[in-house]
């Protein structure tokens, strides 16, 4: 019983908490312009890593963006499409395709990531 009433507890409360949840499956909307930026630092090691996104909605369901990585190692630029729809407010899916290039190599290519969400 402490089990299923934990659950329970634990279950309206995440019901009435109001977080900023990462926004991946669908795009960010016509005409709007998203940016987002990471910083790690990893103390012992002197190193810290950079990733910086923004992307513009050309669609509802279409956006396209570039993407900077750095680390002490690497120097990373991409270039990315987005496909998604929100189907109501709490289910969305989606894709992202990126093409990404080595800065440090004369601009060669990379690798390509994608992903689903």
């Amino acid at each position: 019983m402490k089990k299923g009433g934990l659950m329970i507890f634990i279950a309206l409360l995440a019901l009435n908490i109001k977080a900023q949840v990462p926004y991946f499956g669908a795009t960010v909307g016509r005409d709007k312009v998203f940016g987002y930026t990471s910083v790690k630092f990893r103390s012992g090691q002197n190193a810290m890593e950079d990733y910086t996104t923004i992307q513009f909605g050309v669609t509802d369901w279409l956006s396209f963006g570039t993407d900077l990585s750095t680390d002490k190692n690497t120097a990373n630029h991409g270039l990315y499409a987005c496909i998604g729809k929100a189907w109501n407010q709490w289910i969305n899916t989606g894709t992202q395709v990126c093409w990404q290039s080595d800065l440090k190599d004369n601009y060669k290519y990379s690798n390509i990531n994608a992903g689903f969400f």
